[in-house]
C-alpha cells in the first residue's frame, strides 16, 4: 500500500527520479497485493500492476538511500540484520516528522484485514505526503539514488 500511495503522490507532485519499491522482513516472495487493497486505495492501485512481494535482502539494502518501515520493531530488526542500514532506516511516520508508528496487521487490534487496510490507508494518507516533501527537499540538497520501504 505504501509503495502505491507514495508513487501516486510523487507522480502528482511531479517529483521525478525517485525509485520506490516494497519489501518485507517476512514477506512471502512472489505474493501479489491483497485483493481488498484496490477497493480502498482506488486509482493508486495501478502502481501495483507488476507487484510481487519480496523479502528484504543485502541487494535491496545496498541500493536504498532510505528504508522506511511501518513499526519501530521493524526498524530495530532491519538494523540488527543489516548493520549498514543504521542512519538510513526510519519508520514512515518518523521520516515524515510525525510521532508514532503504523501498526502492521499482525500487531494491530483489528480482527478483520479490510478494517486494518482502511485504517492503515487513513494513517498513510496523513504521513506519506510529508514523506514526499522530505524526499523532494533532500534531493535538492544532495544526490539520491532511491527511496525504498520495508515492512
Amino acid at each position: 500500500m505504501a509503495e502505491a500511495l507514495l508513487k501516486d503522490i510523487l507522480l502528482a507532485r511531479k517529483i521525478d527520479g525517485v525509485v520506490v519499491s516494497s519489501c518485507g522482513l517476512r514477506a512471502q516472495d512472489g505474493a501479489y497485493a491483497h485483493s481488498e487493497l484496490e477497493s480502498v486505495i482506488g486509482d493508486a492501485y495501478r502502481h501495483l500492476s507488476n507487484f510481487s512481494s519480496r523479502t528484504i535482502n543485502e541487494e535491496i539494502v545496498g541500493e536504498a538511500d532510505y528504508l522506511l518501515a511501518m513499526e519501530d520493531r521493524h526498524v530495530r530488526e532491519i538494523n540488527v540484520r543489516f548493520p549498514a542500514t543504521k542512519g538510513k532506516t526510519f519508520t514512515i511516520s518518523e521520516f515524515a516528522g510525525a510521532r508514532g508508528e503504523i501498526k502492521d496487521f499482525i500487531d494491530s487490534d483489528e480482527p478483520d484485514i479490510l478494517d486494518w487496510i482502511k485504517n492503515c490507508y487513513i494513517e498513510m494518507s496523513d504521513v506519506l505526503p510529508k514523506v514526499a516533501e522530505r524526499i523532494s527537499s533532500l534531493r535538492k540538497t544532495g544526490p539520491e539514488r532511491s527511496s525504498k520501504k520495508a515492512s
